[in-house]
């Protein structure tokens, strides 16, 4: 049987979320005990799925397309069943059961509002137990996503937010300058999107790059507002 999570475990995993990629030398003085015992409590969360550190590549930054929070009312009994669905979706990011006017929320990556249209007007309609009441919001900014989560298939290249800052209107968004990342960068992302903890050496033997390398672009890719680092956590285990 796993050991219960401790006090100590608590603050490891807030300093987590604070710095996802942070040295657990960084981490220790943080919190006030040695850098062994960081690392030791730190690796058995972390293999325990307690916490998972991702890098969540910014879609909207990326031109993959823009993010819609969609509310559902559900006929009693199929809550849960409309939201396993939902979670099944290949564009679906988010899906959360809530209490309230709606019954679940969703977030969708769609790469256009013609296809937002096409999976609200068509494909919803198909899901058992959703009714046809339902409400669309962009959302602003994303801080965290499901692994996998991608576009609907239609026509990509929509943008219409920006993540790196706050809303925008899509003439000045369409304006912002845009410049594509080459393949070192992109391998960067796909490997941090598995596994956010990977170390500069690992990342450095993958893509080819020297580990200052590595340190100097992620650094670029964070502050450019193409990554989002985050710790999520298991709550149920907390």
């Amino acid at each position: 049987m796993p050991r219960a999570v401790d006090e100590l475990d608590r603050l490891v995993v807030a300093a987590l979320q604070r710095e996802p990629r942070g040295t657990w030398r960084a981490i220790a003085r943080r919190i006030g005990v040695s850098e062994a015992t960081v690392a030791c409590r730190a690796r058995r969360l972390l293999d325990a799925g307690i916490v998972r550190v991702i890098g969540s590549p910014v879609s909207t930054r990326l031109d993959l397309g823009f993010h819609v929070l969609v509310s559902f009312s559900c006929r009693a009994g199929d809550t849960l069943e409309v939201a396993r669905t939902l979670a099944r979706r290949a564009d679906v990011r988010f899906v959360a059961v809530v209490t309230g006017t709606f019954d679940v929320v969703a977030e969708f990556l769609v790469p256009s509002k013609r296809q937002l249209a096409y999976v609200l007007l068509e494909e919803i309609q198909r899901i058992r137990g959703s009714s046809r009441r339902a409400r669309t919001r962009s959302c602003a900014r994303t801080r965290c996503r499901r692994r996998g989560a991608r576009p609907s298939s239609a026509t990509a290249g929509c943008r219409s937010r920006t993540a790196s800052s706050g809303p925008i209107s899509e003439e000045e968004d369409a304006a912002a300058p845009r410049e594509p990342l080459g393949a070192v960068d992109l391998g960067l992302l796909q490997l941090v999107s598995q596994d956010g903890r990977r170390s500069n050496a690992d990342l450095a033997a993958e893509v080819g790059i020297s580990e200052s390398a590595v340190s100097r672009r992620l650094r670029g890719l964070v502050h450019g507002g193409y990554v989002v680092f985050a710790a999520l956590v298991d709550p149920a285990a907390l």
